[in-house]
């Protein structure tokens, strides 16, 4: 008789992959340590032996992750945390899994496949794109983001029970296309041009010069955020924490007040940045400050070079001296 997680990893590895050359990541992941190191294997590498030592990891507290090893381009499209309920209306939309996977109890991740390779913007794009509808998880929703490989235990302490860790289960494996590619490409590509066309110099100037009189900075970060997306008709978090960083900092002139705003108030903060919440607001607050006091009026794609060079020297010096904490609890493990 086939050993059953054999049978689930080949099975899962086969609905991701386009041929036998495809690579993955296999990632090994210590909740507790945080130790995390990986294997690159090919399809047909997934051997009863490599299965066994994989067993073995798994057994010892170790999480399994997959993911195709990252290029320049990609077709597949993850998503991560997602419940029945948004997977049958994802169903109900003509889009079909290539993978489904149950990573604990009633709690999925799909992979879905486009019929050719786009682009990595154009990629993460409909992951943006798909977490949205979907309502998946938004920390996720980037090209080269690992999933739990099927055929393992799930071992979050908060998922066992009195079987133990639950299995991570493969219910769908069909390895199909998705069944709109081209209407994902398309939309993922007017949502790139739209931010193309908006001007961010002056996008933060008119947001400044509007708000001015607005004395609540999350008022203020929802001003602009709904400005932006009625600019753009889409959403990008990033660059309306950007604004909202370069528009507040106008006003308050102190990164560190700034930072902890951005932690306040920007949307879904620590599902997007977890792990790095901190320095993710620590790195926007001081960008902005650098950007308004030795940039401004100059335009950001000019500067963006340089600017990322001393920023990248300050929050070096910040790092020795110690990240502020600007928040209560900070969920610094993985998922």
């Amino acid at each position: 008789m086939k050993d059953r997680t054999l049978y689930a990893v080949q099975n899962h590895i086969r609905a991701m992959s386009n041929n036998d050359s495809t690579e993955f990541d296999v990632g090994i992941h210590n909740t507790k340590t945080g130790e995390f190191f990986k294997r690159i294997w090919k399809r047909s590498e997934f051997t009863q032996d490599k299965i066994n030592w994989l067993k073995r990891k798994n057994a010892s507290g170790e999480n399994i992750h997959v993911r195709i090893s990252p290029g320049g381009k990609g077709r597949l499209v993850f998503l991560d945390d997602v419940e029945g309920l948004d997977i049958e209306q994802m169903k109900s939309d003509g889009l079909k899994p290539a993978a489904l996977v149950e990573t604990s109890p009633k709690n999925f991740q799909a992979w879905l496949k486009l019929d050719r390779d786009v682009d990595n913007q154009v990629l993460t794009e409909i992951h943006k794109i798909l977490t949205e509808k979907y309502d998946a998880d938004k920390g996720a929703a980037f090209s080269g983001h690992f999933g739990r490989l099927a055929g393992f235990t799930n071992r979050k302490d908060e998922y066992i029970g009195p079987r133990g860790y639950p299995y991570v289960l493969l219910r769908e494996s069909r390895g199909v296309d998705c069944g709109k590619s081209q209407d994902l490409i398309d939309e993922a590509n007017q949502n790139i041009e739209n931010r193309k066309s908006l001007n961010i110099n002056n996008f933060i100037e008119s947001e400044f010069q509007k708000n001015q009189n607005i004395s609540d900075p999350g008022q203020l970060y929802e001003s602009i955020k709904k400005a932006y997306i009625e600019k753009v008709k889409t959403e990008d978090l990033n660059r309306i924490d950007w604004a909202f960083a370069n528009v507040l900092y106008r006003s308050y002139r102190d990164y560190q007040k700034v930072a902890e705003a951005l932690v306040k108030y920007s949307s879904e903060l620590q599902e997007r940045k977890r792990g790095h919440v901190n320095e993710y607001a620590v790195r926007t607050a001081i960008k902005a400050e650098e950007y308004q006091n030795q940039f401004g009026g100059q335009d950001y794609m000019q500067a963006s070079h340089t600017l990322s060079q001393v920023v990248s020297e300050r929050m070096q010096q910040i790092k020795i001296e110690g990240l502020p904490n600007l928040i209560e609890k900070d969920d610094q493990k993985p998922t």
